[in-house]
């Protein structure tokens, strides 16, 4: 008889039997896309709202933990992007001066860096 491996979560990371993360990966995108649909059906268009609600909701949701599971195979970090472009849309529609602008500028004007770059600042930070 072999022995399974199954899903273990702790601590809130799903941790899988080849370390890829892609459970907890596709748990996490799922769980931040679903607070960020969120702001499809509200009426915020106070930036400063939008801004305080995405950080605390969405990026909190992305980035809990990443420090370990952010060794990931970058093919699996990048579901995460689905959840920066859907949160780049919906603030184009709801944010009337940001809606022609590039989604760099988005990010730039709610002072956040792409899922990429926050990947490697914080991997600089537990080097350091």
């Amino acid at each position: 008889m072999g022995s399974h491996w199954y899903n273990c979560k702790v601590i809130g990371i799903i941790f899988d039997e080849k370390l890829n993360f892609i459970p907890h990966i596709e748990f996490v995108t799922s769980k931040a896309l679903k607070l960020a649909s969120l702001y499809r059906f509200t009426d915020i268009k106070d930036f400063r709202a939008l801004r305080s609600n995405v950080l605390t909701c969405v990026l909190h949701t992305i980035e809990y933990c990443s420090s370990i599971w952010s060794m990931a195979c970058e093919t699996n970090l990048s579901k995460l992007h689905k959840v920066q472009n859907f949160f780049i849309l919906i603030v184009q529609h709801r944010v009337p001066n940001l809606q022609h602008k590039s989604n760099v500028d988005i990010l730039n004007s709610f002072d956040l860096k792409n899922v990429d770059t926050r990947k490697k600042t914080k991997l600089l930070k537990i080097s350091l």
